[in-house]
């Protein structure tokens, strides 16, 4: 069973209109939603469209768009461990050796 992480936090009307750019609208069980970008900070969140009686957005999901400037290392410890991330995501039943190969049909 998975954990749920329950996001409990809000915007104002205001603070929407200043920060976010809308994405895009969409309705998920008669509910309408937006998807919206801070640019700024690098965040991207899926709030209610129709504020609560208190002129705030119930914010239901949040993604923090920060990378950690993996592509700008030196091209060879890219590949190195690029390969590493392979090699660790295919399954032994597939590895032949040191090398990875492709298996038709299993």
């Amino acid at each position: 069973m998975y954990a749920t992480k329950k996001i409990d936090f809000t915007y104002s009307s205001a603070t929407i209109e200043r920060r976010f750019t809308l994405i895009r609208e969409l309705e998920l069980s008669k509910v309408w939603y937006q998807i919206l970008l801070d640019e700024e900070f690098s965040l991207m969140i899926m709030a209610e469209k129709e504020a609560m009686p208190n002129d705030r957005h119930k914010v239901i999901a949040s993604l923090d768009l920060v990378t950690n400037r993996y592509w700008e290392t030196e091209e060879l410890r890219e590949a190195g461990v690029i390969r590493d991330l392979m090699e660790s995501s295919v399954p032994r039943r597939y590895r032949a050796g040191n090398e990875i190969s492709v298996i038709k049909g299993a």
